[in-house]
């Protein structure tokens, strides 16, 4: 468990869990992160010339348990991200993402189906990119 939370840890790692849609093609920060680190994201989706930045801050990190991300600039009015690690014995470590956001009022009723949606998929995405990337590194037994 300890090794997938370390992982996490580590933003840059971000680029590479991210799918096609959301590209992460920057990424600044000290790392490995603590609580009250700052971490500037660029995302770029493919054939768009021009990305868009997002600083989040660390708000919380209870290792090898708990971290938890907000966003200081971005698309939404809020962004509250947790990363919850529970260790499942045998090497295994569960990880579950807790996503609490605001859409910016004036697109709300508008696009909160999809955008929910695209989390959703996004998301489902990441865990599967993460679970292969740690496994390939993992020494077999």
């Amino acid at each position: 468990m300890v090794d997938v939370f370390e992982w996490h840890r580590d933003t840059r790692n971000a680029a590479l869990i991210s799918p096609p849609s959301m590209r992460v093609v920057e990424v600044e920060g000290t790392f490995p992160l603590s609580e009250g680190d700052e971490v500037c994201l660029l995302v770029r989706p493919p054939g768009v010339p021009v990305g868009r930045r997002l600083r989040i801050r660390i708000a919380q990190m209870r290792a090898p348990r708990l971290i938890v991300d907000e966003m200081l600039q971005g698309p939404f009015r809020r962004w509250r991200h947790e990363h919850a690690f529970r260790d499942l014995g045998d090497g295994r470590t569960r990880v579950t993402d807790n996503i609490q956001y605001q859409l910016p009022l004036h697109l709300e009723a508008l696009l909160e189906p999809l955008v929910r949606n695209r989390l959703e998929a996004t998301f489902a995405f990441r865990h599967r990119r993460t679970a292969e990337l740690l496994a390939a590194t993992r020494p077999t037994r």
